[in-house]
């Protein structure tokens, strides 16, 4: 009970006293900024708000809180004096304390107000403090302070502070008040009143301000702390803009709204309201710097034509000299990277000559000038925009790389003296800088094309560097340079191997295009010099590789070797697709005729025939008739065979030089008509002949030359055509055929022993069929006796 009295009787006591709603005002950090036309003091306070701000003398200027807590310490709140501030003071005089201001001008004016802090909420505020912005009269200050003893300036600073503006929590239209404490009556939308005695000070409140004025004042302090502040730019902006969609105002709102996103780093939601501010407000201003920053954006994206057109869009507008600076480096830049170097030359030529100081605001001029004159192999004009550009900028983050396009500019002269000199300066003062690789690349690029032995130098500077720990695309570089120089000294294999060790790991990565290229042609190569090795399988086994490496160009010829391949080993529909494919891209008439054949070899007669007869060109004639022949032989055409067959003959200078093939087609046809004594003509020099293709052919001609020979009862001239069959013949099965045709032919002789002996080698075959067919033959030899022997047509032979 007695704790319970004790509890409300200190509740009716604190009741009494009156405690404030805050506690001692916190000051979290003291800010200054420049601005074009004042300079910003800031305070991030949060607590109490009872604190004043007033002139002490010409010069100088008191911030005064009366309680007050630093949890920094007040020595790191004194931030480094800038612009128009010359010197901050923290003063401690018993609970209170004070911030004086030293300006390094007399009589500034100041503009006073403050802003709510939405990252220390509830209580967190900001006092801001413009200097050199119409607020408070110092003319009518100082006439005043003339007329007033000192004991009268410390009644009048005890009579209240100047006005202190605020946002108001409650004015939608984003008005400020006017607050002297926490104490002073609730906020509402129109300044407060200095309470106390009247004041012999004229001061001039701010006028209360909309929400697009609140916006810019929000945007001015904050900018700064960009990205951490853009969500209260972007708030502020989007609350105007959603308030008050019409006010003339919105094209720049719309501006800053989308330079806020910019500089927090979000640039594809910035595009979006450049975009916006150009669809909106296309005549507006904003809309020319919208068009410029659009074109800065899509020049680091390498996006050529999208930046030209901002940039060209941009120049519509009386854009101001910085401005048109911009533009005009800007498209410079573009012209170079997009090889016009020329225009990016002129460009800037002009602009100098428009405005000769304009390398003052942008040394980097003479940077792309230095390097569109490099691309114009201007090499003397190249070296000395570049050294303009050494000694208008003394510290160059890159240094080393302008130094060594000097040098490279030197060594593309001829002058290798001075080119060496430069680059041993920049390896003693930059070692193993990005400029001293770069300088090293270039040289070695240099030796390569100035003969053999300096070639060999070059790609020891490229084992070199392979080496050394290399940025990933100075290190791909040197990669293709290697796998290059091996590729041209037909170290196809070990090139091709350098290539995929980088490209692996990266296929989609768009910086290895060149080594995609390359990999191409050494897989063309590598094509070409496999096939004439006649290594088919391993023709197509690179093809698979990479089918797209053998679509255009040089990679044709490539590509009509793997067609050939699958042609070899008897894939005669890939083949077939492959020539298809040829013809497609260039319709030459030897591909034209590889389809034709294809479509012989795949038994489309039909097709065949239609495809050659409609070839004419002189190149392909002979093939195409001997494509014929094949065809109308298939066919059973044996008068069209023997008519082009002879054709062909005159061609080649008679029956004895006709291709082997097109004689035994001829022969065969000519035995099949009954003109033994013609066909014989025909077939007795094939078998001379070893260029063989088609060994079915030679065993046909073979049986009937033999039949033939026997039916004139010339039967060692028969034996003799058959073991020239055998001879030449690599098929095993249809050398069975001829070992089985001799044995019953020396069987007809009664050569019985011969026959049996030949016989006998056919039981070694790993055919069953003929295999069988001698067992059978041996055995029925062993039911007759020797002097039985009657000779008999063998229906087998055939």
């Amino acid at each position: 009970m007695r704790q319970q009295t004790l509890c409300a009787m200190i509740f009716l006591f604190l009741l009494i006293l009156g405690v404030p709603a805050w506690s001692a005002t916190v000051v979290h950090g003291v800010r200054i900024g420049l601005h074009p036309t004042h300079t910003r003091l800031v305070l991030d306070c949060q607590g109490d708000r009872s604190l004043r701000v007033e002139r002490q003398s010409p010069q100088e200027w008191v911030v005064t809180f009366d309680s007050i807590e630093t949890p920094q310490g007040k020595n790191r709140l004194s931030p480094q004096p800038r612009g128009r501030i010359q010197k901050l003071q923290w003063v401690s005089k018993g609970s209170s304390a004070f911030l004086k201001v030293f300006l390094k001008a007399p009589h500034t004016e100041a503009k006073i107000f403050t802003l709510e802090d939405s990252l220390r909420p509830p209580d967190g505020y900001r006092l801001v403090i413009d200097f050199g912005l119409p607020g408070v009269s110092s003319w009518a200050w100082e006439q005043n302070k003339t007329s007033q003893p000192q004991e009268a300036l410390k009644t009048e600073k005890a009579e209240g502070p100047l006005p202190i503006l605020e946002s108001s929590s409650t004015a939608q239209n984003g008005a400020s008040i006017a607050r002297t404490s926490s104490s002073a009556a609730p906020a509402s939308s129109s300044p407060q009143p200095i309470t106390g005695a009247p004041s012999a000070r004229i001061t001039r409140p701010i006028e209360p301000q909309s929400l697009y004025d609140m916006a810019d004042l929000v945007y001015e302090e904050l900018r700064s702390g960009l990205p951490q502040t853009a969500e209260e730019i972007v708030a502020a902006y989007q609350r105007a803009l959603h308030t008050d969609p019409q006010n003339p105002r919105r094209a720049s709102a719309l501006l800053r709204l989308a330079q806020t996103l910019d500089g927090a780093g979000d640039v594809k939601k910035s595009e979006r309201f450049y975009q916006r501010i150009i669809d909106e407000h296309p005549q507006d201003y904003a809309a020319a710097l919208a068009w410029l920053r659009l074109g800065e954006i899509q020049a680091s994206r390498g996006n050529v034509l999208e930046a030209l057109k901002a940039y060209h869009e941009a120049e519509r507008f009386s854009l101001t000299t910085p401005e048109l600076l911009r533009v005009r480096w800007g498209l410079a830049q573009v012209y170079l990277q997009s090889g016009k170097a020329a225009e990016a030359l002129n460009l800037l030529k002009r602009l100098l000559e428009e405005q000769p100081e304009a390398y003052m605001e942008k040394p980097e001029i003479y940077r792309t000038l230095g390097e569109a004159a490099f691309a114009q192999k201007e090499w003397a004009a190249s070296r000395s925009y570049l050294m303009h550009y050494i000694n208008l900028v003394s510290d160059i983050p890159d240094k080393d790389i302008v130094l060594a396009r000097i040098a490279e500019s030197y060594l593309y002269e001829g002058n290798r003296t001075q080119a060496e000199k430069l680059y041993a300066y920049i390896q003693v003062h930059y070692p193993d800088s990005e400029g001293d690789l770069i300088g090293r690349l270039r040289k070695a690029e240099y030796y390569e094309t100035q003969g053999p032995e300096l070639q060999q130098e070059a790609f020891k500077i490229y084992k070199d560097l392979e080496l050394q720990q290399i940025s990933a695309p100075l290190k791909h570089f040197v990669q293709f340079k290697l796998a290059y120089g091996d590729f041209v000294e037909g170290r196809h294999e070990k090139s091709l191997e350098r290539i995929n060790a980088v490209l692996k790991p990266a296929e989609k990565a768009p910086v290895y295009d060149d080594l995609r290229v390359l990999r191409r042609k050494v897989l063309q190569a590598l094509v070409k010099k496999r096939f004439e090795a006649a290594d088919a399988k391993g023709v197509l086994s690179l093809y698979a590789e990479d089918p797209f490496a053998f679509q255009e160009g040089e990679g044709l010829e490539a590509l009509a070797c793997v067609a050939e391949a699958y042609e070899s080993l008897g894939f005669y529909a890939e083949a077939m697709a492959l020539y298809e494919n040829l013809v497609h891209k260039d319709p030459k008439p030897k591909w034209q005729l590889a389809v034709a054949r294809m479509a012989y070899e795949m038994e489309n007669l039909e097709k065949a025939q239609t495809l050659c007869l409609a070839l004419s060109d002189p190149s392909v004639v002979d093939a195409k008739e001997k494509l014929l022949v094949r065809i109308a032989f298939a066919r059973k055409d044996f008068s069209t065979v023997i008519q082009v067959g002879k054709s062909i003959a005159k061609r080649h200078g008679g029956v004895a030089q006709s291709p082997p093939e097109v004689a035994a087609m001829v022969a065969l046809s000519l035995f099949e008509m009954g003109k033994d004594e013609a066909a014989i003509t025909w077939a007795e020099p094939c078998f001379g002949n070893s260029d063989w293709q088609d060994s079915s052919l030679l065993v046909a001609l073979s049986l009937k030359a033999s039949r033939y020979k026997q039916k004139n009862r010339m039967y060692d001239q028969a034996l003799q055509l058959l073991d020239q069959g055998i001879d030449k013949v690599h098929s095993e099965d249809l050398r069975n055929q001829l070992l089985y045709e001799k044995a019953s032919l020396l069987l007809e002789q009664d050569r019985r022993e011969e026959a049996e002996k030949v016989l006998t080698t056919l039981l070694q075959s790993s055919k069953e069929l003929w295999k069988t067919a001698a067992k059978q033959k041996l055995d029925y030899l062993q039911l007759r006796p020797w002097n039985s022997w009657i000779p008999e047509k063998d229906t087998n032979a055939s």
